[in-house]
């Protein structure tokens, strides 16, 4: 990607795709904002997400079916994405570090089928979840912990196929849920409810 080496600003989507023998991105490292949709998929090799260190702000962030994908680190500076974060079929993804700076996701928050993952603590900094979010397929989670300091979820949210869980601690704050409601579903060793708000004072399909 080296002839894209002064590239800084994007008004439209960015799509990385089906790029065979692409290990890193190198080459995008002048590269500070997006004005829409940056999508990174079907990228076999592709290890991380190095090039991309100048890279603070984003319409929306998609990385999914990227089979090497280790970690999102490369991306030192994101602390803006404007609407959904969507992080989908990584199966070797191990954390999501990259995402500790954001705060709000005025979108939907979609973090599914990452089997390897382990933790959400990148997550830890999310207040405001504005259209709801979804974590599901990732067994090697174990808690929920790091979406203690979520308190409005704007779309509902789903909890699935978590085999690491067994009770919900860490969505204790969620006070206000609009939209499409709750999914618990699919959770084999979830054997406790204790983690949901008993509070929540707006509930509102």
């Amino acid at each position: 990607l080296s002839g894209l080496g002064s590239l800084t600003t994007v008004g439209g989507w960015i799509t990385i795709s089906n790029n065979l023998v692409l290990q890193n991105l190198t080459g995008l490292g002048s590269l500070t904002t997006v004005g829409g949709r940056l999508s990174i998929s079907s990228n076999p090799v592709l290890q991380n997400l190095n090039g991309l260190g100048n890279l603070n702000a984003v319409e929306m962030f998609f990385v999914y079916d990227n089979q090497k994908l280790t970690s999102l680190a490369g991306l030192t500076s994101l602390s803006s994405v404007q609407q959904d974060i969507r992080i989908i079929e990584n199966p070797i993804l191990a954390d999501l570090g990259a995402l500790e700076h954001l705060t709000v996701c005025n979108g939907y928050l979609d973090i599914v089928g990452n089997t390897a993952l382990t933790s959400l603590n990148a997550l830890q900094n999310f207040s405001l979840l504005n259209f709801g979010f979804r974590i599901a397929g990732s067994p090697a989670i174990t808690t929920l912990a790091a979406l203690a300091n979520v308190t409005t979820v704007g779309g509902g949210f789903a909890i699935e196929n978590m085999d690491g869980l067994t009770d919900l601690h860490g969505l204790e704050n969620i006070n206000i849920i609009n939209g499409s409601g709750v999914s618990i579903l699919g959770n084999a060793s979830l054997n406790s409810l204790n983690g949901l708000n008993p509070n929540v004072s707006h509930f509102n399909y």
